[in-house]
């Protein structure tokens, strides 16, 4: 699979190697960014627009890439396309600093909390830790058995031929 289909593409399946390759890579490429477009959110600072743009875009490859991974567990395509949207909502949250922004936390601020870390811990454990359905499903063929090539009547008659 190349990169376009990997990251932008929102069909087929990919095993747990490709997901763990592309979402380190995409985790890096969003942290570079945004200590590059604003190198103070670390220390606390609240994201400026072009760290909430990064956010919302690196979305896309993000979705692309769970969807795909989704697909090889058999779970239901709305499932992660839900989760993008509660990542979108918490973005957007964030930006125009309606949460996480009183100290010490509310407790709607803990329960936001709570809830992302544990969907991002199942997400974690669901698409980097267990395999995939084995054998073709309704996504596509499984990403670790290996394509087959359909033989020819005269490679099945002389299986000596070079």
């Amino acid at each position: 699979m190349d990169w376009k289909t990997l990251f932008f593409g929102f069909d087929g399946r990919i095993g747990r190697r490709t997901w763990w390759l592309a979402s380190i890579f995409l985790f890096s490429s969003a942290t570079a960014l945004t200590l590059l477009v604003n190198p103070k959110s670390w220390l606390g600072a609240p994201p400026n627009p072009a760290d909430t743009l990064i956010s919302l875009a690196m979305i896309i490859p993000e979705t692309a890439v769970s969807v795909k991974r989704f697909n090889d567990r058999g779970w239901p395509q709305w499932l992660p396309y839900g989760f993008a949207v509660i990542i979108v909502l918490l973005t957007l949250l964030l930006h125009f600093q309606l949460i996480l922004e009183r100290d010490p936390m509310t407790l709607a601020d803990a329960v936001i909390v709570i809830s992302v870390v544990g969907m991002v811990l199942a997400i974690i454990i669901d698409n980097g830790l267990l395999r995939g359905t084995r054998g073709s499903n309704r996504y596509g063929p499984d990403p670790l058995q290996p394509e087959t090539t359909p033989t020819s009547r005269a490679d099945e008659k002389n299986p000596h031929a070079a």
